[in-house]
């Protein structure tokens, strides 16, 4: 994520609620910054799969490939992100699978896919 991205996604939060004094003394503080998730379910696997691949695209391979001006760790751990979002994130999925989008702001910063079974919003402790 470049500098504008980020310069992006903080300018499209609300970091306070309305009304708010923004003090961190406040008596009630949301855990998250608006009262809805900011997860979006993806209706099809063709449109989860286009969203892989950018997010995965050439920002991701320019690290991989320039370990001089990353590290090699970084390098290495990039190199190791695109092949498995090459691998898994495109290729491997049931008729079951569920897939997602975490957003900050505008930018989505996390994809998901979920295979059948498994839900987003009720939780089982005793699994």
């Amino acid at each position: 994520m470049d500098a504008a991205n980020v310069a992006d996604a903080f300018a499209n939060m609300h970091l306070a609620e309305s009304g708010s004094s923004g003090s961190s003394s406040s008596a009630t503080r949301p855990y998250s910054l608006v009262s809805t998730p900011p997860i979006i379910e993806f209706k099809d696997r063709h449109s989860f799969r286009e969203a892989a691949k950018a997010y995965h695209g050439d920002e991701i391979q320019y690290i991989a490939d320039n370990p001089h001006e990353y590290s090699d760790f970084v390098s290495a751990k990039a190199r190791r992100t695109a092949e498995v979002a090459k691998d898994y994130g495109t290729t491997r999925d049931s008729e079951n699978a569920r897939y997602f989008n975490y957003q900050l702001g505008n930018k989505s910063v996390r994809l998901l896919r979920m295979e059948g079974g498994d839900s987003m919003t009720e939780f089982d402790v005793k699994r």
